[in-house]
């Protein structure tokens, strides 16, 4: 009897030693697990990694704003998190309990330009230039641009465009501009091309002459988009044609029908040519 009592004491001893053992194992795997995160300051375009230690068979699982996003990696991609995101590394033990061992929130990445163009490369005075451009954000927000404008190296205008009244014919453009993303700036970048202002010609807008008994009259009325100077030349008319005082002038001697070809050229001062044709037509008097 008393053999068999000693016996069952030490059967209890026993098993009431094996719970605390296991119950102190669970307890040290628990402390056992540690880690960080780096870098301690990721931006959106910073993979995220983790150096830990845990008891094997343990595994990394992490959570972005709190949703779990991929597990079993000790490198969290770019393309799980963004900008202003709360990432967070926690170990799963064996047992199934978990343990944090790193959070970080991640800050905000830079916009970039890619390519700046200026266009149209070949503009004409009054006509406004703008810009072709890649950019790109890692957070995915909206890019825009801040632009300066630059005319023969003088920085003249900041905007979208630069207005086309402020251009003239030989003018070389030239921009600059830095991204914005809605919080932060990018670094400026300069246009991979310049503009060079083309001259534009000269235009006829007279109204068709008129005989005066026998002097054909005819205004030569020129416009300049430019406000450049402009010479008018004949270059084919009757013999005796003139122009004076910005007037075409011919008088028919004769007293039969005729016609006669004209062709007036208009020629501003960067070399722009316009030229304007017309026919002076002579009905044959009526015999009475």
């Amino acid at each position: 009897m008393v053999e068999r009592i000693l016996r069952l004491a030490i059967i209890l001893i026993l098993v009431l030693s094996g719970c605390k053992s296991r119950g102190q194992g669970s307890s040290g795997a628990s402390r056992s697990a540690s880690g960080f995160l780096s870098p301690e300051a990721p931006t959106s375009s910073t993979p995220i990694k983790t150096f830990y230690r845990a008891p094997r068979g343990s595994k990394i699982i992490w959570y972005v704003n709190g949703v779990e996003v991929a597990d079993d990696v000790t490198t969290l991609d770019t393309s799980l998190f963004k900008g202003g995101d709360t990432v967070t590394a926690v170990v799963e033990l064996p047992n199934g309990s978990k343990k944090e061992i790193g959070k970080v929130v991640v800050s905000k990445s830079i916009p970039t330009i890619h390519s700046l163009l200026i266009s149209p490369q070949r503009p004409l005075h009054g006509q406004d230039v703008g810009v072709v451009y890649e950019a790109s954000d890692p957070d995915g927000d909206k890019v825009t641009l801040d632009i300066d404008w630059y005319i023969n190296g003088k920085k003249v205008y900041t905007g979208d465009k630069l207005p086309g009244d402020m251009i003239k014919p030989g003018d070389v453009i030239t921009c600059k501009a830095r991204p914005f993303d809605g919080s932060l700036y990018g670094s400026y970048r300069a246009s991979m091309n310049s503009a060079v202002v083309q001259n534009t010609p000269p235009k006829f807008v007279s109204k068709p002459g008129r005989f005066d008994g026998k002097v054909f009259k005819m205004p030569i009325v020129v416009h300049d988009p430019d406000g450049d100077s402009v010479s008018i030349k004949i270059l084919k008319a009757p013999s005796g044609s003139v122009v004076r005082n910005d007037t075409f002038f011919f008088e028919y001697k004769g007293d039969t029908a005729a016609a006669f070809p004209v062709v007036i050229e208009a020629r501003d001062s960067w070399g722009g040519v316009a030229k304007m044709n017309f026919a002076i037509k002579v009905k044959k008097k009526k015999t009475e």
